[in-house]
């Protein structure tokens, strides 16, 4: 740390080291600034942010907190979204900021236009919350309802708020589940980031089920409907077969007259989500013996909360295979 300050020409104490992943992100804080670099496993050509701010206390928390604007829970006025999406900007813009007891250490500032981040159009930034690592995620939901930010909405229990963790681009990822489980038990760390969606039911999800967004394609055209959130759940395994009677079931669509595919956003492509894996040969010659059937959360599909599962009814386009 000193010889980076004094490399970079900084002042002051309120600097610390975060890791990056592959492609320069924050990754992780390396929150004592005592610890050898052997025992943080550091290595050499590692690259590391150097951020300003100080460190969450010892055994807390600092988790940056983003409101969903999708969020359809009731409110406390009749305002339309466009006027809510005002008084948010007109709030941030007065210097409205988070409320923390004296002993907590100030977060990132919520004083101006720049800290509404505006990355995805989905999210925008609420603050930076702290907590313990031994809190329960009920705990971190209560502390979240006293934000200044979701007070124009009327969250009658703790299971009309969803969170989410969220991913490097701020899409959605895993649904955080299981109330009484602590933060450090649900693998949260301080470079997370949290999504909070308000809704206007009760969610309780349970640990099979995966919480997905579905697309149906436009009949002639390269293009699709607007997403649908659904929760698929199964009592048995997760097959195409399960998935396929459920969409069919909620979409109202025949059972074989439809294609499924889901995205991989990284790869910039589709997975057509097929009933039985390719056959394998040997030698060509097909392998004998019975195949096993297909986990859609195993490899190749690996289905997940947040994943997009595109739809092309059999016949739009005369072929009935999905174009992107």
């Amino acid at each position: 740390m000193s010889l980076a300050m004094k490399r970079f020409d900084l002042a002051g104490d309120k600097w610390h080291f975060c890791r990056t992943n592959w492609c320069g992100e924050e990754a992780g804080l390396l929150e004592d600034k005592e610890t050898s670099l052997e025992t943080e496993k550091l290595k050499e050509g590692e690259t590391l942010l150097l951020l300003e701010g100080s460190l969450p206390p010892k055994g807390f928390l600092r988790l940056a907190v983003y409101l969903d604007k999708k969020s359809t829970g009731p409110t406390n006025s009749s305002k339309n979204s466009l006027e809510w999406l005002q008084g948010l900007i007109e709030t941030f813009a007065a210097g409205v900021g988070i409320s923390r007891s004296e002993t907590e250490t100030k977060p990132r500032s919520t004083s101006s236009l720049d800290s509404l981040e505006t990355n995805s159009p989905r999210y925008c930034f609420l603050g930076d919350v702290e907590i313990s690592k031994q809190a329960t995620l009920s705990d971190l939901k209560a502390h979240l309802l006293t934000l200044p930010l979701l007070d124009n909405y009327v969250v009658p229990t703790l299971n009309f708020l969803r969170l989410c963790r969220l991913e490097s681009d701020l899409e959605p990822g895993r649904v955080l589940r299981r109330m009484d489980l602590s933060l450090s038990r649900l693998k949260i760390s301080t470079s997370a980031k949290i999504g909070c969606t308000v809704l206007n039911y009760e969610e309780s999800l349970s640990q099979s089920a995966s919480l997905l967004t579905v697309r149906l394609r436009l009949a002639d055209k390269r293009d699709y409907g607007p997403p649908i959130e659904v929760v698929f759940d199964t009592p048995g395994s997760p097959t195409p077969a399960a998935l396929r009677k459920f969409l069919s079931e909620t979409l109202e669509l025949p059972a074989d007259g439809f294609v499924m595919a889901k995205h991989f956003p990284n790869k910039y492509e589709w997975a057509v989500i097929r009933a039985s894996p390719p056959t394998q040969t040997t030698k060509g010659k097909k392998k004998g013996g019975q195949q096993k059937a297909i986990n859609l959360r195993q490899k190749p599909y690996f289905l997940k909360d947040g994943d997009l599962i595109g739809i092309g009814v059999s016949g739009s386009d005369g072929t009935g295979v999905i174009c992107i």
